[in-house]
């Protein structure tokens, strides 16, 4: 499992000889986007103040836990910043999993 994010395709529009060169279809390219780190279920540890979330075979995740919603926010920041990198606006991502 990993945390990743989907980002729509970029589509480039200099060099154009007038406004009306401007006009562009919706981009259908997505990109899928393969964070590095592990998702919350299978987070073990090894962050500087966060505690493992790894789930064990059998075993629901406790979305209430304090450790569990630390990780979350830590992993929607890392997301925050590759969506900001990359210059989209974050209202473009269609999908975000942690």
């Amino acid at each position: 499992m990993v945390a990743g994010l989907t980002l729509p395709g970029l589509v480039g529009i200099a060099g154009l000889a007038s406004p009306a060169d401007a006009i562009q279809e919706e981009p259908t390219d997505s990109y899928v986007v393969i964070m590095a780190a592990d998702p919350v279920v299978a987070y073990d540890g090894g962050e500087p103040g966060l505690e493992a979330t790894e789930v064990e075979e059998g075993e629901k995740l406790d979305v209430d836990d304090p450790a569990v919603e630390e990780y979350v926010e830590f992993l929607e920041e890392e997301q925050a910043e590759v969506i900001e990198e990359v210059g989209i606006e974050s209202d473009e991502v269609r999908d975000n999993f942690t």
